[in-house]
C-alpha cells in the first residue's frame, strides 16, 4: 500500500489547477467553460482520494474492486484535468499528457502484478530451503530450512510441498477460474455470504483429486523422512543447545509413535502481512491421514477470516497461493515463546519465555496460563519466574491427533524450564533476532529426550 500512496501523491501533484492564462476576450466564453470542467474534474479526483484515503485509516473495508475501480475515476479525471488546462493555456502544459501516461502505467503494472509461482519439484527436503524461497516454500517452510541449514539451529526434519504443487492441484481440478469466480464477485461486508462462499470453496478442495505424480512425491518424501531419523534418534541437535535433563521423566506418560505435524505455509504468510493464526495446522498426523489434512491446509487458504483478511489488505486471488510443511512430529514435554523484545515495552532489555507442560499448541491459542520468564538477554540469567502451577497438558495421542491429561504428579509442582534450558533458549532466540534484524517471536518445543527444537520464527 506504500507504493499506491506514493503514486496518489503524483497524481495530487498533477491535478491542481494551474492558473488559467486567456488570450482573448473573443474566447472568454470557451474558456470559462474549460475552467469549469476544470475545477469540476479536480475537486472529483480530490474528492475521492480523500475517500481513499480514509479507507486506508483501517477503519473501513474496502476490497480490490474498490481500488481498480477509484484509479479509474482518478485516471479519467485527471485527464480531464490536463485537457482542459491545455485549452486554458493554448497546450502550455501539453508535458502533462505524457506525465499522466507514465504513472498510469505504473499504476497498471503495480495493480495488475500476478504472482510467479517458479517451477520446482513437488518436494523439497527443510535443509534444502532458505529465506529467499518464499514464492517456492511458502514463508513459514524458507524461513524455517534457513534456520536449520544456515544458521545450524535444530528444527524438525522434514519437508516442504511447494507452491508449485498447488499450482498444479489447482490445475488439475479446474479449480482457478471457478475460484477466482465465486471470490471477485463476494460482498465481503456480508458476512453470511461470506461464511457460504467460503464453505462452497473449503469443501470442493477438501473433496479434490490430488493428481498422482504430486501424490507419488508426498509418498517418496514421507518415506524418505521416516528412513531418515528415527523418534529416539535426531541429526539436528545442537550440543549449544542442549539442555541438562531433568531427574525424571514422568512414567504417566507414554511416547507416540512417528507421526507428523502438516502446517500452513503460504506464500504471504509471515511476511509483511503476518496472516498468523489464520491457516489450518495438524499436529500429530499418522501417516495415512497426511493427504487428507494436506488438502485441509490448501482449503484454510479459504476461510472466511482469511478471505475477508486478504480482501481488506487489497490482494487479488492470485495471490493466495498455498505451500504446505510436512514434519515429523515433536513430541514436547515442554514447549512455548520466546519473544526477544517485551512487546508492551520494547526498550526494556530483556526476553520474555511464555513455557507449558506438554505441546506449545496451548501457548499460541491462550487455552492455557503459561509460566512466564523474564531472562536477561546479555547473559540469559532469569530475572524473574512466575510458575503457575499447571493442572492439564496437551500430549501426543498413540491414535494420533492430540489429548488433554491432567499434568502428572511429580511434575505438577516444578517450573517447566530449568535453568539451563532458559539460558539455551534465550541464546538461540538472540541469534535469531541478530540474523532477521528484528525482534522476532519464536516457537519452540523441548522433546522427551530433553532437545530443544526451534518451529518457527517470525
Amino acid at each position: 500500500m506504500t507504493n499506491i500512496k506514493s503514486i496518489f501523491k503524483r497524481f495530487k501533484k498533477a491535478s491542481q489547477p494551474l492558473p488559467a492564462k486567456l488570450s482573448s476576450t473573443e474566447a472568454f466564453k470557451t474558456k470559462y467553460h474549460a475552467f469549469q470542467r476544470l475545477l469540476e474534474k479536480n475537486n472529483h479526483v480530490l474528492e475521492l482520494m480523500a475517500d481513499m484515503e480514509e479507507k486506508m485509516s483501517g477503519e473501513y473495508l474496502f476490497d480490490r474492486h474498490y481500488i481498480d475501480t477509484n484509479w479509474r475515476l482518478i485516471s479519467d479525471s485527471v485527464s480531464g484535468i490536463i485537457e482542459n488546462l491545455n485549452v486554458l493555456s493554448k497546450g502550455s502544459y501539453s508535458q502533462l499528457y505524457k506525465l499522466h501516461d507514465e504513472i498510469n502505467k505504473d499504476i497498471e503494472q503495480f495493480l495488475s502484478r500476478r504472482l510467479q509461482i517458479p517451477v520446482s519439484d513437488f518436494t523439497i527436503p527443510i535443509e534444502e530451503l532458505k529465506g529467499d524461497l518464499t514464492n517456492i516454500a511458502g514463508g513459514k517452510m524458507a524461513h524455517l530450512g534457513e534456520i536449520k541449514s544456515l544458521l545450524d539451529l535444530p528444527a524438525p526434519d522434514g519437508f516442504a510441498i511447494t507452491a508449485y504443487s498447488f499450482k498444479k492441484f489447482m490445475e488439475h481440478n479446474k479449480f482457478s477460474e471457478k475460484i477466482n469466480e465465486k471470490l471477485s464477485s463476494l460482498a465481503i461486508e456480508n458476512m453470511e455470504e461470506l461464511d457460504r462462499v467460503s464453505k462452497e470453496i473449503q469443501d470442493m478442495v477438501i473433496q479434490a483429486e490430488i493428481p498422482e505424480a504430486l501424490e507419488n512425491a508426498i509418498k517418496n518424501a514421507v518415506e524418505r523422512l521416516k528412513h531418515s531419523c528415527h523418534p529416539e534418534l535426531d541429526s539436528g541437535s545442537s550440543e549449544m543447545l542442549k539442555p541438562v535433563q531433568h531427574d525424571k521423566q514422568p512414567s504417566t506418560i507414554q511416547p507416540s509413535t512417528f507421526n507428523f505435524s502438516v502446517r500452513s505455509s503460504a506464500i504471504q504468510e509471515d511476511g509483511e502481512f503476518s496472516f498468523a493464526g489464520q491457516y489450518a495446522t495438524f499436529l500429530n498426523v499418522p501417516e495415512d491421514l497426511v493427504f487428507q489434512r494436506y488438502k485441509e491446509v490448501l482449503a484454510s487458504l479459504f476461510t472466511p477470516r482469511a478471505i475477508y483478511y486478504y480482501k481488506t489488505k487489497g490482494f487479488s486471488e492470485e495471490e493466495m497461493v498455498m505451500a504446505v510443511g510436512i514434519l515429523r512430529m515433536v513430541d514436547a514435554m515442554s514447549a512455548g515463546v520466546i519473544y526477544t523484545r517485551d512487546p508492551n515495552d520494547p526498550e526494556k532489555d530483556s526476553v520474555i519465555i511464555n513455557a507449558v507442560w506438554g505441546l506449545g499448541k496451548a501457548v499460541v491459542d491462550g487455552s492455557l496460563e503459561p509460566d512466564s520468564y523474564i531472562v536477561s538477554r546479555e547473559d540469559g540469567t532469569a530475572l524473574q519466574k512466575r510458575i503457575v502451577g499447571q493442572q492439564t497438558m496437551l500430549v501426543c495421542s498413540d491414535k494420533g491427533d492430540i489429548e488433554e491429561i491432567s499434568v502428572p504428579d511429580e511434575i505438577k509442582v516444578n517450573p517447566c524450564l530449568t535453568d539451563d534450558q532458559i539460558k539455551a533458549l534465550c541464546g538461540s532466540a538472540m541469534l535469531l533476532e541478530d540474523h532477521y534484524g528484528s525482534p522476532q517471536d519464536i516457537e519452540w518445543a523441548i522433546d522427551r529426550d530433553n532437545r530443544i527444537y526451534i518451529l518457527q520464527s517470525r
